[in-house]
């Protein structure tokens, strides 16, 4: 394993890690983690990477802005102070400048095709990522997005959203936008609570509105598709199956047998099934 750094146009370092193959490969596969989704703990990662690596592909963990609560970007060379950023501080459109800089190191490295496996609230930002950047879709071959997650409504069903949307709102018109809120299982800004909420582009995989919604950026995907889902997901499971036989979306779902939305104890079954659909013709 081989541990990168790398800079982002807005000049924030992010660290990947590199599991490679015994044979000389062109084939990447880049992994894009979900909310707060790292290498220390996605149990996942390391099953996913060791089925890759034994079949002849590389295996890309990338770690993006989110993928830790807060954390400083160090400074390069000359430069007097670190960048505060982390999931707490990001703009969802962020995710072009992560997600891009990765893409860049791949094709450095000498890659010339890649295979995308994103997780969560990171499947999100590859759908976002891959109707706004077009400069490798030449170079992009599958990706397996599992469990992209409704953002907005999910949210919008919590109990307490209306407080949280009025806090937040308040602390904005008091100059206290920057400050942090908790918002249910992490830490937000109040700013970027609102933006989180509000921004269209977050809102992109709208399941729970049943297909009043459009699902356009998903749809217009190009790439060879698939959707993952755990079986305990049954909600997502249950209107998802629903959308595709209405043609509202137009994919196809995996769903992976007994398992939860982050995979606690289904690892190996995962990383086996994900491995078998990126070897499939996809939709």
């Amino acid at each position: 394993m081989r541990r990168l750094s790398i800079r982002t146009e807005d000049n924030i370092n992010l660290k990947g890690f590199l599991f490679t193959s015994k044979v000389k490969t062109k084939k990447c596969v880049l992994f894009i983690p979900g909310l707060e989704g790292n290498y220390i703990e996605c149990d996942f990662i390391d099953l996913l990477a060791e089925v890759f690596t034994n079949n002849n592909y590389d295996f890309l963990c990338s770690h993006i802005r989110s993928s830790m609560q807060m954390f400083n970007s160090q400074p390069r060379l000359g430069e007097k102070y670190p960048i505060l950023t982390g999931a707490a501080f990001e703009k969802f459109t962020d995710c072009t400048l992560d997600i891009n800089a990765w893409m860049d190191e791949i094709v450095s490295l000498g890659y010339s095709e890649i295979y995308v496996v994103s997780h969560s609230y990171g499947s999100n930002k590859m759908i976002y990522y891959l109707n706004r950047v077009h400069k490798y879709d030449n170079y992009l071959k599958k990706i397996v997005l599992i469990s992209p997650i409704d953002c907005v409504g999910r949210n919008r069903k919590r109990h307490n959203y209306t407080e949280l949307i009025n806090t937040a709102q308040k602390n904005i018109q008091e100059g206290n936008g920057k400050q942090l809120m908790f918002c249910g299982f992490f830490y937000q800004t109040y700013e970027n609570f609102i933006d989180f909420m509000t921004n269209p582009s977050v809102d992109n995989f709208p399941i729970f509105s049943l297909g009043s919604k459009n699902f356009n950026e998903f749809n217009n995907i190009k790439i060879p598709k698939i959707l993952v889902y755990g079986e305990q997901e049954h909600k997502y499971v249950e209107i998802i199956n629903d959308l595709i036989d209405r043609k509202i979306i137009n994919s196809s779902l995996y769903v992976v047998k007994g398992a939860n939305h982050n995979y606690i104890g289904s690892e190996k079954e995962l990383a086996k099934d994900v491995f078998k659909l990126m070897g499939s013709e996809l939709q």
